[in-house]
């Protein structure tokens, strides 16, 4: 039986729930949180599919201790989730993170069980990811490297590290005056493109959570784990998704492979190529692609230079 716990976060997807929750019944975890989000008002198909998304605990047939959060209104994705993470996190010290689109391949599982084991009194590790966003090539000699990055579908983490968490990410103008955007991202490209987004984050004109774990991450100076083989499929790819709507998105289902060994990298330290590849490659094309001129995140950007400058001369 695994010992880990294990949050699996659910909506409106049964048919994807199912999926993942298949992947989670087969290691049998003794402590199981579910949680999901309420319908929305405006959807009238969404209460029949939150209600029967919601089911799959009704499939639990192994000696399993179960708990729910079961909201009876829309909180939206961002309100949603990190609110599930908090509460799993009131409950546990470390665990592992599912979404009902994050299609884990079995080795995930021992993965991030390992890792949580290898790392769980270094401070300068706060996040172990399922995702590999390589393409193929291998990072390091070790089974996996470090990255800036922090790859959410389908991950793990500590308490200690959770605490950080800033939904609304207060001190972001203490972290630009300190200088540790500078330090954390050095092509000034994606420099402003991370300053968009926090800010937009500030704004809240972007309704998620995980950049905000992104910007946690950075503002303590933590590393992420990434596996050298991809542990872990997007099946979300589709019209009716929140963010991940296009299926022709390099990220959408990535093949699953298994790791064969379990071997640490020598050292403690970022790859920086790894994170320059997945920025260069794959960040800054899916951007340009899903943010065309007339965007709204376009339009935005005016707006958000002239308040950035109000925090530091960098645009």
């Amino acid at each position: 039986m695994y010992k880990t716990p294990i949050l699996f976060i659910l909506f409106n997807r049964p048919e994807t729930t199912r999926q993942v929750f298949n992947e989670i019944r087969k290691v049998k975890p003794k402590f199981l949180y579910v949680a999901g989000d309420g319908p929305r008002p405006h959807k009238p198909d969404d209460s029949k599919n939150c209600s029967e998304a919601r089911s799959v605990v009704d499939l639990i047939d192994w000696d399993c201790e179960v708990k729910t959060l079961f909201q009876p209104n829309n909180l939206g994705c961002g309100v949603a989730c990190s609110t599930a993470i908090n509460w799993f996190f009131d409950q546990v010290e470390e665990g592992i993170i599912l979404e009902d689109d994050c299609l884990p391949a079995s080795g995930f599982f021992t993965f991030c069980e390992s890792m949580l084991e290898r790392y769980r009194d270094n401070e300068d590790v706060f996040h172990i990811s399922g995702n590999n966003f390589q393409m193929g090539k291998n990072r390091g000699e070790g089974s996996y490297y470090f990255s800036k990055y922090t790859g959410t579908w389908g991950w793990a983490t500590w308490k200690r590290a959770w605490n950080h968490y800033q939904f609304n990410i207060a001190n972001f103008e203490n972290f630009v005056n300190q200088g540790k955007l500078e330090k954390v991202v050095q092509s000034k490209g994606e420099r402003e493109y991370w300053m968009r987004t926090f800010k937009l984050i500030e704004m809240m004109r972007i309704d998620t959570w995980d950049y905000q774990w992104t910007y946690t991450v950075w503002d303590q100076e933590a590393l992420a784990i990434f596996p050298n083989t991809n542990l872990v499929k997007n099946i979300g790819f589709m019209e009716n998704a929140t963010h991940t709507f296009d299926p022709e998105s390099l990220l959408a289902n990535i093949e699953l492979g298994e790791m064969d060994a379990n071997i640490p990298p020598v050292k403690v330290v970022r790859d920086k190529k790894a994170d320059d590849f997945f920025y260069r490659k794959v960040l800054e094309v899916e951007y340009k692609k899903n943010h065309p001129k007339k965007s709204f995140y376009k339009r935005a950007t005016k707006a958000v230079k002239r308040r950035l400058k109000r925090i530091v001369n960098l645009i």
